[in-house]
């Protein structure tokens, strides 16, 4: 909390510093994302010995932005972060069972954005650093063996930076459109809790849930348009 203290302060410091002056800028800046995410643990999960996750990554982003000079940017973001995880450590043991895992996070960053020469078509750097905030968890379930099994995970709240080069084109007076690669990393913790219910003869005691939790790494690289006005 006591980043997202200082990201709200500091906003608000760009804010009455910039915006009372006539020859600053504001503008609208819409980012969409498509990415491959790589997740690292520490420890394997349980029921196998890998401890990469892999996920197809998808992000949608709003930046206000105060344009503070004919080339430099400056200004807060927000948006949602979408994590669908695409391997499955236990898809051959457990066969139809319905493994799509979904993790969504809202995200609170401050980003500076350099536009490097003043015509038509220029290269761009966008830099950002923030606090990425876990939204809601994945649950699931399946049947093996007449038992039930109940899922619920999540990834908790952390840390996070972007950082994004490519092209910004002018259309017009008042419209940009950029596009280029991005890398991404995200810090949180896995957190997962499995439980049974059922018939537990095939096992031949009763069934506990068992619990787990690692520190999980996600680096993120893709491709990334954005529109401003």
């Amino acid at each position: 909390m006591k980043i997202f203290s200082f990201l709200v302060a500091l906003c608000g410091v760009v804010t009455a510093v910039y915006g009372q002056t006539p020859s600053v800028r504001y503008s609208n800046n819409f980012n969409f994302g498509m990415s491959y995410t790589s997740g690292f643990l520490r420890e394997p999960l349980i029921g196998g010995g890998d401890t990469d996750m892999d996920f197809l990554g998808l992000q949608f982003d709003y930046v206000g932005l105060f344009h503070v000079s004919q080339g430099v940017a400056v200004g807060a973001g927000t948006g949602i972060r979408h994590l669908f995880r695409l391997d499955n450590l236990w898809s051959d043991d457990f066969g139809d069972a319905d493994f799509a895992q979904n993790y969504f996070s809202v995200p609170l960053y401050l980003q500076g954005r350099f536009r490097f020469i003043e015509r038509r078509v220029s290269p761009l750097l966008v830099a950002s650093a923030g606090y990425n905030f876990r939204l809601g968890s994945n649950n699931r379930s399946w049947e093996w063996n007449g038992v039930k099994y109940k899922e619920t995970a999540s990834i908790s709240s952390g840390f996070m930076v972007n950082l994004q080069a490519g092209v910004d084109v002018k259309i017009g007076r008042r419209i940009n459109i950029s596009g280029g690669p991005y890398v991404e990393y995200r810090q949180g913790t896995l957190q997962s809790t499995n439980e049974q219910f059922g018939d537990f003869s095939y096992s031949g005691g009763e069934g506990r849930p068992w619990r787990y939790q690692d520190d999980l790494h996600l680096i993120e690289a893709g491709l990334k348009v954005g529109m401003a006005f």
